[in-house]
């Protein structure tokens, strides 16, 4: 565990190896997924807080990240994606801490040996990642025991399923209660969080190989 002086309360990053339970704490398990054969990989959990004055001076940049969310099929269909009825860094400021999660999913490296067509590894990259991202959903959603809590989550909503958001048909959203904002939908710095906070870089496939993990992102906002 290394411990930082923020000025404002010490923040700690818990890497503590545990099986088959969510804690603050370093998190492996074993998962499987079929394509051209068995992918076998393990799931790495770490987390840290962070005041949201140092979130925001440090990893927030609205316009930059909004102006990315442009460019992307979801902007306006989506309930989770921008445009917002709301501004976006006044959401931060309405909470005092963000506890950041990051799954690093480890592929196995026999699985990193084999040479994939480019469907094949887009369709275990995107597997892999949403039956991850739905569990860390789940127990992220469970930990909102209170009202000053509500957590981000990775990436845009799927409840619906992908390009069946009600927001397409100017409908309201299907599932408030579990819909949630990503934490790039709201301006914030992924990559360089990631970075930071826990001195990983963001891996993709690269020449039909699967990389040597995949990151993803969540957090709880907490207010005090």
């Amino acid at each position: 565990m290394r411990l930082l002086n923020t000025g404002l309360y010490f923040r700690a990053t818990f890497a503590v190896k545990t099986y088959c339970s969510f804690t603050k704490a370093a998190v492996f398990f074993e998962g499987t997924i079929m394509s051209a054969e068995e992918i076998k990989y393990e799931v790495e959990m770490l987390t840290d807080i962070i005041s949201i004055d140092e979130y925001v001076s440090h990893f927030l940049d609205v316009d930059l990240f909004v102006s990315c969310c442009r460019q992307c099929p979801n902007y306006g269909t989506v309930w989770s994606c921008p445009p917002f009825d709301f501004e976006a860094a006044d959401y931060w400021k309405e909470y005092d801490s963000f506890e950041v999660y990051l799954a690093r999913v480890i592929i196995d490296p026999a699985a990193r040996e084999v040479v994939y067509g480019d469907d094949e590894i887009n369709d275990i990259g995107r597997r892999v990642l949403q039956k991850e991202k739905n569990a860390l959903m789940k127990k992220l959603l469970k930990k909102e025991n209170a009202p000053d809590r509500i957590s981000l989550l990775a990436g845009n909503c799927r409840l619906c399923g992908e390009g069946n958001c009600a927001r397409k048909t100017n409908e309201p959203c299907r599932h408030p209660e579990k819909m949630r904002y990503s934490i790039e939908a709201l301006g914030g710095n992924v990559e360089k969080m990631i970075k930071e906070l826990f001195g990983y870089e963001m891996l993709w496939a690269h020449n039909g190989r699967l990389p040597e993990y995949y990151l993803l992102t969540a957090g709880m906002l907490i207010r005090k």
